[in-house]
């Protein structure tokens, strides 16, 4: 296993994940998580340039269900069904 997330792989995860939520627009899916999330760090991280840090990427499942090793490693182990559900219809 790789010590560090990849940032291609988390941006893809990100970018499932705001469209299972049904947020068309990055500034949608920002909207609705609040600070500490700007359209720089999401529009970042879609595009593989950064990842969150772990306050953000826990604060980013806290407000969506999905959980920090989901986000960083891909790990659905975790997730609850719906949610699954949600991101195997958006896949």
């Amino acid at each position: 296993m790789n010590l560090r997330p990849v940032p291609e792989e988390v941006g893809a995860r990100l970018r499932l994940l705001r469209q299972a939520l049904d947020h068309d627009r990055q500034t949608s899916m920002v909207a609705f998580l609040g600070k500490p999330i700007t359209v720089q760090h999401w529009n970042n991280w879609e595009r593989g340039r950064s990842v969150p840090s772990s306050a953000q990427a826990r604060h980013i499942a806290m407000k969506t269900r999905v959980t920090v090793d989901w986000i960083y490693w891909g790990e659905r182990a975790g997730l609850p069904v719906q949610i699954a559900d949600l991101l195997d219809k958006a896949a």
